[in-house]
């Protein structure tokens, strides 16, 4: 699972990774 974390991005870290999470399912 690759984790892309955008500094500016408005989406908490963990939204990403919930996401990252999701889509990996």
């Amino acid at each position: 699972m690759l984790f892309r974390v955008s500094p500016r991005s408005p989406v908490p870290l963990g939204e990403q990774i919930a996401a990252c999470v999701r889509g990996a399912i």
